[in-house]
């Protein structure tokens, strides 16, 4: 089926599900690289509406509807998202519907605010009850990740990798924050008012560096934002964020990091997303300029 045959009959189903009007225009939104979406608006609403792709198996990036709704649902209070419209099951995949937040994605936002907003997320209260996933606290957990991310690789070089695994550091367990998942340039809007996050659809309760890392990577501000970041937008976004802590956590974290994304950059590579080679690369340059 065609994605314009898809969209006209999501529109029937949503609207007569009454979530939205029969005669609001639907405008497919770019950016994306998982899932499909489409801003809907007339007089009466202005919503985005996310159709997740079915089969998703991201080794580093899940893809859940139900855990992006819960989020959004955390924080409608909170200025840091979306505000939540609608869950919906419908004959092509689960939707999530949500406000349109409007404003400049990529351009127009600085690290430093990016450092700020994502301090006042990591400072989020964490609900007693939640079914969202737990990421490990420990160097070790992140090594582990970035091997089930190799075995899963059809390249050769991914046992040429995980021989490259900087040593692991002697560091306590992290205290777990709620993670955006995914903090990559695409998925930050700086409004009129503020800065917020999109694409929650891999959150987690985890170590803070997660999230740091992901927006630090040079392979995701590549894919995302056509270039690295230099080490005056590193220096300032670690400077905005503002936790002495956490941020020397990172530091002895980071070559770890580099060579999980490098990992995952083999994965999306060998998926035939050519792009990943330039990424795995960039995280490799990084990678050797620490160890």
């Amino acid at each position: 089926m065609s994605l314009t045959s898809m969209q006209t009959q999501l529109a029937r189903e949503l609207s007569q599900n009454c979530l939205v009007p029969s005669q609001a225009a639907w405008q497919q939104l770019s950016g994306g690289r998982t899932n499909t979406c489409w801003r809907i608006k007339n007089q009466e609403i202005d919503v985005v509406c996310k159709l997740f792709q079915k089969g998703q198996n991201n080794p580093l990036f899940p893809n859940s509807p139900s855990d992006e709704f819960s989020v959004l649902k955390l924080l409608e209070r909170a200025n840091l998202s979306p505000d939540p419209v609608a869950y919906q099951e419908t004959t092509f995949g689960t939707c999530v519907l949500y406000c349109f937040l409007d404003g400049d994605a990529i351009s127009g936002v600085d690290a430093g605010e990016v450092g700020k907003t994502l301090a006042q997320l990591h400072n989020t209260p964490i609900p007693v009850r939640t079914h969202l996933r737990k990421l490990s606290l420990s160097p070790n957990g992140v090594s582990l990740h970035g091997v089930k991310i190799l075995d899963v690789c059809s390249f050769r070089t991914a046992q040429t990798h995980q021989k490259l695994m900087p040593v692991l550091p002697n560091l306590p367990a992290a205290t777990p924050v709620l993670l955006h998942g995914d903090l990559v340039p695409a998925n930050i809007i700086r409004t009129k008012i503020n800065v917020r996050f999109i694409d929650w659809q891999c959150p987690a309760l985890g170590d803070p560096c997660e999230d740091i890392a992901t927006y630090l990577s040079p392979a995701m501000q590549y894919l995302y934002a056509d270039k690295p970041l230099d080490e005056h937008q590193e220096a300032e976004f670690l400077r905005s964020y503002g936790n002495k802590d956490v941020i020397e956590r990172y530091h002895i974290l980071k070559p770890l990091y580099h060579w999980r994304m490098a990992a995952y950059c083999l994965w999306k590579a060998g998926e035939g997303v050519e792009d990943y080679a330039q990424g795995y690369a960039l995280e490799m340059m990084a990678l050797n300029r620490l160890v």
